[in-house]
């Protein structure tokens, strides 16, 4: 076991802080004056008597105190944390869990205004560990904590994370309808239920979406492990590594982070299918100015020639849309990074059905593997020359057939390349 100083303290400053936990002898250690909490001889007795239920049980338990809502957590939460800890002790729990907030903030605010105790269950909530953004589901109950003077001082959040029971039925679910479906579709029948099996079967293939979606989130687990460990042999460990050892971890959390962008290219592509296709008008040429603009705000050094032609107008999901353009001239910035006279176009052709346009001046490809650029995962240049997953071009194309369109792409090595889009006014 790796010996923390400080966390061993059992002098008289224990107070509320009993037990022999990590948390309890972390806080017994904190110097809570330098916190919104104060000393801890001005803390009302309601707070120290909760917060020894708190650090006495083996079940997660978070207490939130006061207006700012103040984190106090005991040991079975710290799974549940990840790396929000030990960072999130004593801080408001509106930054501790700012990525979920909009969802948990509102419920604990009530309770803490005097609504009745609330929670929920399996609730699916998009949690941030690290640079990873995983979907996550809990089932927890909020309830009013009374300070000393009989009003509401604080809530206290009982939580369980659920996401591998969730995982489980969501999958088997999924199998199932996938097998009674393919029975059903063996069997001769007229051309109305047909029909409806059809209906059907495009269900299932969005619960196959799930489940890839799923399975991506399982991955997720090992490597929030690797990358936490890892971490943790740099910062208790890392004076004992010699210039070798620190050169195997950097590689060690290299690897995890380009594992994690293909999971978060995988989850990109099952959430396409997914989301209700909502249409409404569209103007391309505002949308594609915005991209851009955001663009030269992350690489302020590039000199890039943009133009965009005025009066690109489309029906279409407005956020699914922004999706195939941010990955369109995201590429395109990205393959002319090589030349100093850069150049991006976005335009509108076509006397018959108009087709949009994406075209660049950059690395180009050979048109005789054009067939590999929108398989998922398939690159058509090393890491070493260009960053990426693969998984760009592929979203783009499950977005432009979800509204009934057509995708191709033209270009050659070292003369850059353009990309077509149809969008008519179907889609699914």
């Amino acid at each position: 076991m790796i010996d923390r100083p400080g966390l061993r303290d059992t002098d008289a400053r224990v107070g509320p802080f009993v037990g022999d936990s990590e948390m309890a002898a972390r806080m017994r250690a904190t110097d809570w004056s330098t916190t919104g909490f104060g000393p801890v001889d001005t803390w009302p007795q309601s707070l120290k008597t909760m917060l020894g239920v708190v650090l006495g049980s083996r079940f997660p338990m978070l207490l939130w105190w006061g207006p700012d809502l103040l984190h106090l957590y005991n040991d079975a939460c710290r799974p549940i944390l990840r790396d929000k800890h030990p960072a999130s002790l004593a801080a408001p729990a509106a930054q501790v869990w700012a990525e979920v907030w909009d969802v948990a903030g509102p419920m604990a605010r009530g309770v803490l205004e005097g609504a009745p105790a609330t929670g929920s269950e399996e609730l699916p909530l998009l949690v941030r560990s690290g640079e990873m953004v995983a979907e996550t589901c809990f089932t927890f109950s909020y309830s009013p904590v009374p300070g000393d003077d009989g009003r509401v001082g604080g809530v206290l959040n009982i939580v369980q994370e659920t996401t591998p029971k969730a995982q489980g039925e969501r999958q088997i679910r999924m199998l199932h309808d996938l097998a009674a479906l393919d029975q059903r579709l063996a069997e001769p029948v007229d051309g109305a239920q047909r029909r409806a099996w059809v209906v059907e079967l495009e269900r299932a293939n969005r619960e196959l979406d799930a489940f890839s979606y799923a399975v991506s989130h399982d991955l997720r687990a090992p490597l929030r492990a690797i990358d936490g460990f890892s971490q943790a042999l740099v910062e208790d460990c890392g004076e004992q590594l010699d210039a070798l050892g620190h050169q195997y971890l950097d590689r060690i959390r290299g690897g995890v982070g380009r594992m994690a962008g293909l999971i978060d290219a995988l989850l990109g592509l099952a959430r396409v299918g997914r989301v209700e296709l909502r249409r409404e008008r569209v103007d391309l040429s505002r949308m594609a100015r915005d991209v851009v603009a955001e663009l030269r705000r992350a690489q302020p050094e590039r000199q890039v020639e943009a133009e965009i032609a005025d009066g690109l107008v489309a029906e279409g999901d407005g956020s699914l849309l922004r999706m195939v353009l941010a990955n369109l001239l995201g590429n395109a910035w990205k393959f002319t990074a090589c030349r100093g006279d850069a150049r991006v176009t976005v335009g509108c052709d076509g006397d018959g059905e108009p087709a949009f346009f994406v075209r660049d001046n950059g690395a180009g490809f050979d048109q005789a593997y054009v067939d590999r650029l929108f398989t998922p995962f398939q690159r058509l240049h090393g890491q070493a020359e260009f960053e990426g997953v693969g998984a760009g071009l592929a979203t783009v194309q499950r977005v432009i057939h979800r509204h009934g369109g057509r995708v191709w792409a033209e270009g050659a090595v070292g003369e850059g390349a353009t990309f077509h889009f149809t969008l008519p006014a179907g889609g699914r």
